[in-house]
């Protein structure tokens, strides 16, 4: 008994599977792999006004919190674990009424996000769209101001107007982790809304959706290492594309006392390759298993 409760424990720590490693965001991610998150946003006019119609060459900035991966919580859902956050920006490049009631928008990269996320760690930067960090200090708050938002993101500051104030840093205890965006023609993000005017949100509280969004993008940096293999992205009857990541959701009412215009919920689908060391681990822990079983024979 005590040599299987032996190896048993040689195994667990041959596979890394213990309380330490489950704090580890990145030991959470492998092979497909789902991410479920809550999310905000802010319409900002190419203009720098106020009106509040979404049209060619304006802004969407948020961001985003996931909540769980494949189940599991992190973060604000589960301190245990580290928060998983990011910051996004895309500009619109169309925007059409099909029909009173229907609105079809298509976006693009901003080239002042990628100059942006620059200073936050990450690099090849160009077409770049959303930025993920992992923060050590679950914090994220979507419900009060724009500053103290975005703040709980770890990086990443905005003005109603101007959008990203150039002030370029990090928190303490915030590392990048990846950044996706447009490196490609399957790359898209694409969404469909009751109306072009974002105050419209305001009558649709969930599970009444305003509006939806499907994004399919390509891992363009991975400063964790941990890199994703190529996915299928199929919307039925828009697009069929090979990305990184795949994720769809519905736009919804923002809280009363959020300065945000929108409150998105959505799911992401990557497929994460095994770490190196995880493979080392793996070929230890099957070498362990081989051995103890041609002892029990011998024996």
């Amino acid at each position: 008994m005590m040599k299987k409760l032996l190896l048993t424990t040689a195994l667990v720590a041959s596979f890394g599977i213990s309380s330490a490693n489950a704090a580890s965001i990145n030991s959470l991610v492998n092979g497909t792999t789902s991410l479920n998150d809550r999310s905000a946003e802010i319409l900002i006019n190419w203009d720098g006004g106020n009106d509040t119609t979404l049209d060619v060459g304006d802004k969407l900035r948020g961001m985003i919190n996931i909540d769980t991966i494949d189940g599991t919580g992190i973060g604000t859902a589960n301190p245990a674990n580290s928060e998983l956050t990011a910051i996004f920006e895309v500009v619109v490049i169309s925007a059409t009424e099909v029909i009173p009631g229907l609105w079809r928008f298509a976006f693009g990269p901003s080239a002042d996000f990628a100059a942006e996320i620059a200073n936050y760690g990450f690099s090849g930067n160009a077409g770049a769209a959303i930025a993920f960090f992992e923060d050590t200090t679950p914090d994220f708050n979507r419900d009060g101001t724009l500053a103290e938002g975005f703040a709980s993101t770890g990086a990443g500051t905005v003005t109603t107007a101007a959008g990203y104030d150039g002030a370029g840093s990090v928190d303490a205890g915030v590392s990048a982790f990846w950044s996706f965006g447009f490196d490609g023609i399957d790359d898209f993000w694409i969404a469909e809304t009751a109306s072009n005017d974002v105050t419209a949100a305001g009558g649709f509280s969930f599970p009444l959706a305003f509006g939806n969004f499907n994004l399919g993008l390509s891992l363009l940096d991975n400063p964790t290492g941990r890199d994703l293999k190529d996915i299928d992205c199929n919307i039925p009857s828009v697009v069929t594309s090979v990305v990184n990541a795949c994720g769809s959701g519905g736009l919804f009412s923002p809280s009363g006392t959020s300065e945000f215009d929108i409150f998105d919920r959505a799911d992401f689908t990557v497929n994460a390759v095994p770490e190196p060391a995880s493979l080392g681990l793996l070929g230890l822990g099957l070498m362990g298993i081989g051995f103890a079983a041609r002892r029990r024979t011998k024996s």
